[in-house]
C-alpha cells in the first residue's frame, strides 16, 4: 500500500483511488437519470493538398534553317513559390536550349535552333517541355515549323554592256530573304532551276562568256560580278546562268548583259577629199548603241602630210566635227584612216576613207608602173600592167586602195591555192586534194567541174602577175607558183576541144568556166607573150564568139537556154582579156552584147535609172544590175551615160555589211567593186574599203583551210563550192593593181576618157 500524504496525515493511497472511483461512479448514476449530455466536438480538418501548376500552350515555332527562333513558356504556378525548371528533348535536326528562369517569373524561354541540313522540304517537328516547379510537373508540347529555304536573290541594278574582247562588271541588289550574317558564293551554271546537277552546261548558256567566281560577304547588300566575252562573239542580249552557294547548297542565279562590238561608231563610213594646202571641217555623225556618255575621238593612219585635231564630244552628242588639214607637199594617195573613239571604258576603231587630191585633178597612172619595160606593151585602158611589179602594185594600192592587210590576205589566199592543187594540175570546187580535217569545215559537196575551179585558181595567181614563166621579185615565194601556173595551164590545154565546127576551143564545164579559162590564156599570153598558149587564148575566143546568142547578144550557161547577165559579164570580161592581150575581137560583138545589157533592163518604181533582171524574171535583182553595168561599161558605154551614174548610185547604196559573217552575194559583190573601180569617185573609195574590210574579216588564217573563204552563206556556194568563194575574194582584193581602171587614159596627161573602148583596138594577129 501506498500511503500519501495529507495534512492532517497519510491516507493510504489505494483508499484514495477507491474513493475516487467511487465518487466517479455515483455521479455517472446521478447524471443519468438526468438530461443527456453535448456531443462531443468534431474533429479538425486535414489541411487542403497543393494546388498543381499549368502551362499555356506554346504557340507554333517557325524557324529557318540555319537560324534560331525562341518559344514563350507561361507557367501558371498556383501559389507555388520557387524556381522553374524547364525540360526539353530536342529532335535530330534540332538544338533546343533554355534561358534560366528567376525564382518569381512565370515565363520561362526556349531558344530553338534549326541545322542547315534542314529546308530541303518543310518540315514541322514535336519538341515535349516539361516544367517543375516545387515538386511539381506540367507538359506541353512545342510545335517547331523550318519551311523550305528560300535562297537569295540578285536583282540587277542596270543594264551591263560588254565589247567582245573585255570584260564587264554587273552590279545587284541582293534580298537575302532574312538570312544574315552568310556568305553568298556565285559561279558558272552547274545545276539545273530544279537545284539539281546538271550533266552539260545548257545550249542556252554562251560559251563565249566567263565569269570570275565571286564571294560575296556575309553582312552585303550588293554585290559585283566580272563578266569576260571573247572576242568575235557576236552582238546581241544574252543571259548569262549561274550557280549560287547558300549554307552549302546549290541554287541558280543569272545575270543579263548585252553584247556590243560598237556601244557608239561613226554612223557611216565617208570619203574625205583634200587637195595639198587645204583645210577641211567634217561632220561626222555618230550612233549611240549603248553608251550616251561624252567621247574622245582622235584620228589615225592618215596619209603622210594629213593631220586631224583631236575632237570631244559631250555625253549624248550626235556627231563630231574633224578638222583636217593637209600640207601643200602632201602626195596624191588614199587610205583608211582609224577613228578611234572613247568613253566609258569603250573603246571603239571605225574608218573615214581620206583622199589627197592630185593638184592637177582626176587620177594618173602611177610613174612606177609607166616606167617597168614590160609595162609599155601592156598600157592600154583596163591594163593588166600594174601586176607586173611589187613597187607598180604598192603604187597603185595608194591611188586606188589596198593595204599591207589586204596583200598579206592574197599571200595567204595564193598559199591555200598552192596546197591545193591535185596531181593532174587541176582543183576542184571544193578546193580540198583529199578528206577533210576534223577542224575543217564541213562543207557541202559542189558539183565536179575542174575546168571551172582550174580557171578560178589560176586568175588570182595572175592578178598578181604570175605566169608560168614569170613572176615579181617579191615576196619571194611567188617564184615558188610559176609551176603550179604552169600545171594548171597544161590541164586546161588537154581538155579544150579541138575539132572543126561547133564546139572548137570549148574548154568544158559550162559557158561560165569556158569563160574563165578563156580569161586565164588571154592573161597568160598578154603577161608572158609565150605563143604555146596564144593559140589556146584565141580558141577561146573563137568558142565565145559561136556561142554568142544571135537573137540577143548575149550568152548562156549550156546551149538553148535564155541568155543571163552573169554569164554574160565572165564572156565580156575574157574578150576584153582578149582584146588587152593583142588578140583581135571585133568591136562589133561587144556592141551587141552591149544591146542584150540595155534589153534586160526594167524600171521598177520609183527608179532614178534602169536596174537589170535574170532571165525569165521581171524584178531586177542586185547581180544582174552588176553584171549588166559591168557588161555595159567593158562593151563600151560612155562614161556620162545616164545608166551608169543611177546604176552607181544603186551599187554605192547597196555595199557589203561592216559587220557580216558570211559572204552573201558574193558574185553580186565581185562584179560591184570592178564597175565601181573603173568609175572612181568618193563613192568607189567607201566601197573599196568596206569591200576589203568585209573579205579580210571573213578569210580563214588558221587550220587547213588557212587563206580560204567558206562557202556557207555564198549564194552561189552550193555550185561553185570553196574554189569559187576563194577564187572571187581574191580577185576582189586584187581590184586596185589587177587592171587600171577603164575610162582612165594610160597618157601621161592622166586624163579621164569617155569610153572604155575609146582607144584604137589591137587588131587581130
Amino acid at each position: 500500500m501506498v500511503f500519501r500524504e495529507r495534512a492532517d496525515g497519510f491516507w493510504p493511497a489505494r483508499i484514495s483511488t477507491t474513493f475516487a472511483l467511487s465518487v466517479v461512479l455515483a455521479c455517472l448514476t446521478v447524471a443519468g437519470c438526468g438530461a443527456t449530455p453535448p456531443p462531443p466536438p468534431p474533429p479538425a480538418a486535414p489541411p487542403p493538398p497543393p494546388k498543381p501548376i499549368a502551362l499555356d500552350p506554346i504557340p507554333e515555332v517557325v524557324v529557318k534553317a540555319g537560324t534560331t527562333g525562341t518559344a514563350q513558356v507561361e507557367v501558371h504556378r498556383a501559389g507555388h513559390a520557387g524556381e522553374i525548371t524547364i525540360a526539353v528533348t530536342a529532335p535530330e535536326g534540332l538544338t533546343v536550349t533554355v534561358s534560366p528562369t528567376p525564382g518569381d517569373a512565370r515565363t520561362g524561354e526556349i531558344i530553338v535552333t534549326a541545322t542547315e541540313t534542314l529546308g530541303i522540304t518543310e518540315t514541322v517537328m514535336t519538341v515535349p517541355v516539361i516544367v517543375t516547379l516545387d515538386g511539381m510537373t506540367a507538359q506541353e508540347n512545342l510545335s517547331v515549323k523550318v519551311p523550305p529555304i528560300e535562297f537569295p536573290t540578285f536583282q540587277q541594278t542596270g543594264p551591263l554592256v560588254v565589247q567582245p574582247g573585255s570584260t564587264g562588271t554587273a552590279s545587284f541588289r541582293i534580298d537575302r530573304k532574312g538570312y544574315e550574317g552568310r556568305p553568298i558564293e556565285l559561279g558558272e551554271r552547274s545545276v539545273g532551276e530544279d537545284g539539281q546537277p546538271i550533266v552539260a552546261v545548257p545550249m542556252e548558256t554562251p560559251r563565249e562568256i566567263t565569269l570570275a567566281p565571286a564571294t560575296v560577304a556575309g553582312d552585303a547588300g550588293d554585290a559585283t560580278l566580272a563578266l569576260t566575252v571573247a572576242k568575235g562573239t557576236a552582238d546581241g542580249p544574252r543571259t548569262v546562268l549561274l550557280t549560287g552557294s547558300f549554307m552549302g547548297r546549290p541554287f541558280p542565279a543569272e545575270v543579263k548583259l548585252d553584247v556590243r562590238a560598237h556601244p557608239f561608231r561613226v554612223a557611216e563610213v565617208r570619203s574625205v577629199a583634200i587637195a595639198p594646202g587645204e583645210t577641211r571641217a567634217v561632220e561626222v555623225p555618230l550612233l549611240r548603241m549603248g553608251y550616251a556618255g561624252p567621247l574622245s575621238i582622235v584620228v589615225a593612219g592618215l596619209p603622210e602630210g594629213v593631220t586631224a585635231k583631236p575632237v570631244t564630244v559631250p555625253a549624248d552628242g550626235e556627231s563630231a566635227t574633224i578638222e583636217f588639214a593637209a600640207a601643200s607637199a602632201a602626195e596624191p594617195r588614199v587610205c583608211s584612216a582609224t577613228v578611234h573613239g572613247t568613253g566609258g571604258g569603250f573603246a571603239v576603231d571605225d574608218a573615214l576613207v581620206v583622199r589627197v587630191r592630185s593638184p592637177e585633178g582626176g587620177s594618173r597612172v602611177p610613174a612606177t608602173v609607166m616606167a617597168s619595160p614590160e609595162a609599155k606593151r601592156l598600157m592600154r585602158k583596163g591594163s593588166l600592167a600594174g601586176r607586173l611589179t611589187a613597187t607598180g602594185k604598192r603604187s597603185l594600192a595608194d591611188s586606188f586602195g589596198g593595204t599591207p592587210e589586204s596583200f598579206t590576205a592574197i599571200d595567204r589566199g595564193l598559199a591555200w591555192l598552192a596546197r591545193t592543187q591535185q596531181q593532174d594540175g587541176s582543183w576542184t570546187l571544193k578546193g580540198s586534194a583529199g578528206v577533210s580535217a576534223p577542224d575543217e569545215p564541213a562543207d557541202e559537196e559542189p558539183p565536179s567541174n575542174p575546168t571551172a575551179a582550174t580557171a578560178l585558181a589560176l586568175l588570182p595567181f595572175l592578178g598578181e602577175g604570175i605566169t608560168h614563166q614569170r613572176s615579181p621579185s617579191e615576196p619571194p615565194e611567188f617564184q615558188g607558183y610559176q609551176t603550179a601556173v604552169e600545171r594548171g595551164l597544161v590541164f586546161l590545154a588537154r581538155n579544150q576541144v579541138r575539132a572543126k565546127g561547133a564546139g572548137d576551143g570549148f574548154f568544158g564545164g559550162g559557158m561560165t568556166a569556158h569563160a574563165l579559162a578563156t580569161t586565164a590564156f588571154c592573161e597568160t599570153y598578154a603577161l608572158s607573150r609565150d605563143d604555146r598558149v596564144k593559140l589556146n587564148a584565141r580558141q577561146g575566143i573563137k568558142c565565145l564568139l559561136a556561142t554568142q546568142n544571135d537573137a540577143d547578144g548575149g550568152w548562156s550557161e549550156e546551149p538553148g537556154q535564155p541568155s543571163d547577165l552573169s554569164t554574160t559579164a565572165f564572156a565580156v570580161l575574157a574578150l576584153r582579156s582578149g582584146q588587152l592581150a593583142g588578140l583581135g575581137v571585133p568591136a562589133r560583138l561587144l556592141k551587141k552584147a552591149a544591146g542584150f545589157v540595155e534589153s534586160s533592163a526594167v524600171e521598177p518604181e520609183p527608179t532614178d535609172g534602169p536596174r537589170y533582171r535574170a532571165p525569165a524574171s521581171t524584178s531586177p535583182s542586185a547581180e544582174a544590175t552588176a553584171a549588166g553595168l559591168l557588161s555595159g561599161m567593158v562593151s563600151g558605154w560612155d562614161r556620162d551615160d545616164p545608166a551608169l551614174e543611177s546604176g552607181r548610185r544603186f551599187l554605192t547604196a547597196n555595199p557589203p555589211p561592216r559587220d557580216g559573217g558570211e559572204l552573201g552575194p558574193l558574185r553580186y559583190y565581185f562584179f560591184a567593186t570592178l564597175a565601181l573601180h573603173s568609175l572612181e569617185g568618193d563613192e568607189y573609195d567607201v566601197w573599196d574599203h568596206l569591200m576589203r574590210d568585209f573579205l579580210i574579216r571573213l578569210q580563214r588564217t588558221s587550220g587547213d583551210q588557212a587563206g580560204s573563204w567558206d562557202p556557207r552563206g555564198f549564194d552561189h556556194g552550193k555550185e561553185g563550192g570553196r574554189m569559187e568563194a576563194t577564187a572571187l575574194s581574191l580577185l576582189a582584193l586584187q581590184v586596185s593593181h589587177r587592171h587600171l581602171p577603164m575610162y582612165l587614159d594610160v597618157g601621161p596627161a592622166g586624163e579621164t576618157s569617155r569610153k572604155a573602148g575609146d582607144v584604137d583596138e589591137p587588131q587581130p594577129e
